[in-house]
């Protein structure tokens, strides 16, 4: 788990799995973080709060 945290907060754009999303990375970085936080609100956020 330690290595997977270290690449969330420490991505390589010179190794991607997705080269498209490293090249929005190192060349647009305002873009790349807008979507990653819209794809993390997507899809890794409880549709409803817990009660």
């Amino acid at each position: 788990l330690v290595a997977i945290r270290e690449l969330l907060v420490h991505p390589n754009a010179d190794d991607p799995v997705i080269p498209e999303i490293a090249v929005q990375f190192k060349l647009d970085y305002n873009t790349f973080e807008r979507r990653a936080k819209q794809y993390t609100l997507l899809h890794a956020t409880p549709a409803t709060p817990p009660q």
